[in-house]
């Protein structure tokens, strides 16, 4: 949970520009985190499709799709789409998995539900 928290407050820090470090992380550490994540690296890869992965990596699929975005917004590129793209199935199944816990197996909707993803399914690369 702290290493999310941490992905977290990177995700504020990379709309801040990393002007300022909460309470509670040494500088050092912080400005360490921040600047791996903002600095422009030598490969010229995007600093926000960087984030964008780190925070998928961490489960936090709402800001790593906004930090997609973002890249997208910057530049477009087709690693960031289709990580995008990843980050918002995930998301998506997420959403039918708590929806389906709620309906009874016999729902008309879940039902639909059901062939749908195996119809999907089957037009994955």
């Amino acid at each position: 949970m702290r290493g999310r928290l941490k992905l977290v407050l990177l995700a504020g820090f990379a709309a801040g520009g990393c002007a300022s470090l909460p309470a509670g992380l040494t500088p050092t550490s912080a400005e360490h985190a921040c600047r791996a994540v903002l600095d422009p690296p030598a490969d010229g890869s995007d600093p926000w499709f960087r984030l964008g992965n780190a925070l998928a990596e961490a489960g936090d699929y709402d800001a790593a799709e906004r930090a997609y975005r973002e890249s997208l917004r910057r530049r477009p590129d087709p690693r960031t789409r289709h990580n995008l793209a990843l980050v918002q199935l995930q998301l998506g199944l997420t959403g039918l998995q708590a929806a389906a816990a709620a309906l009874p197996a016999d729902d008309p909707a879940r039902v639909a539900s059901r062939a749908y993803l195996h119809e999907l399914r089957q037009t994955l690369p």
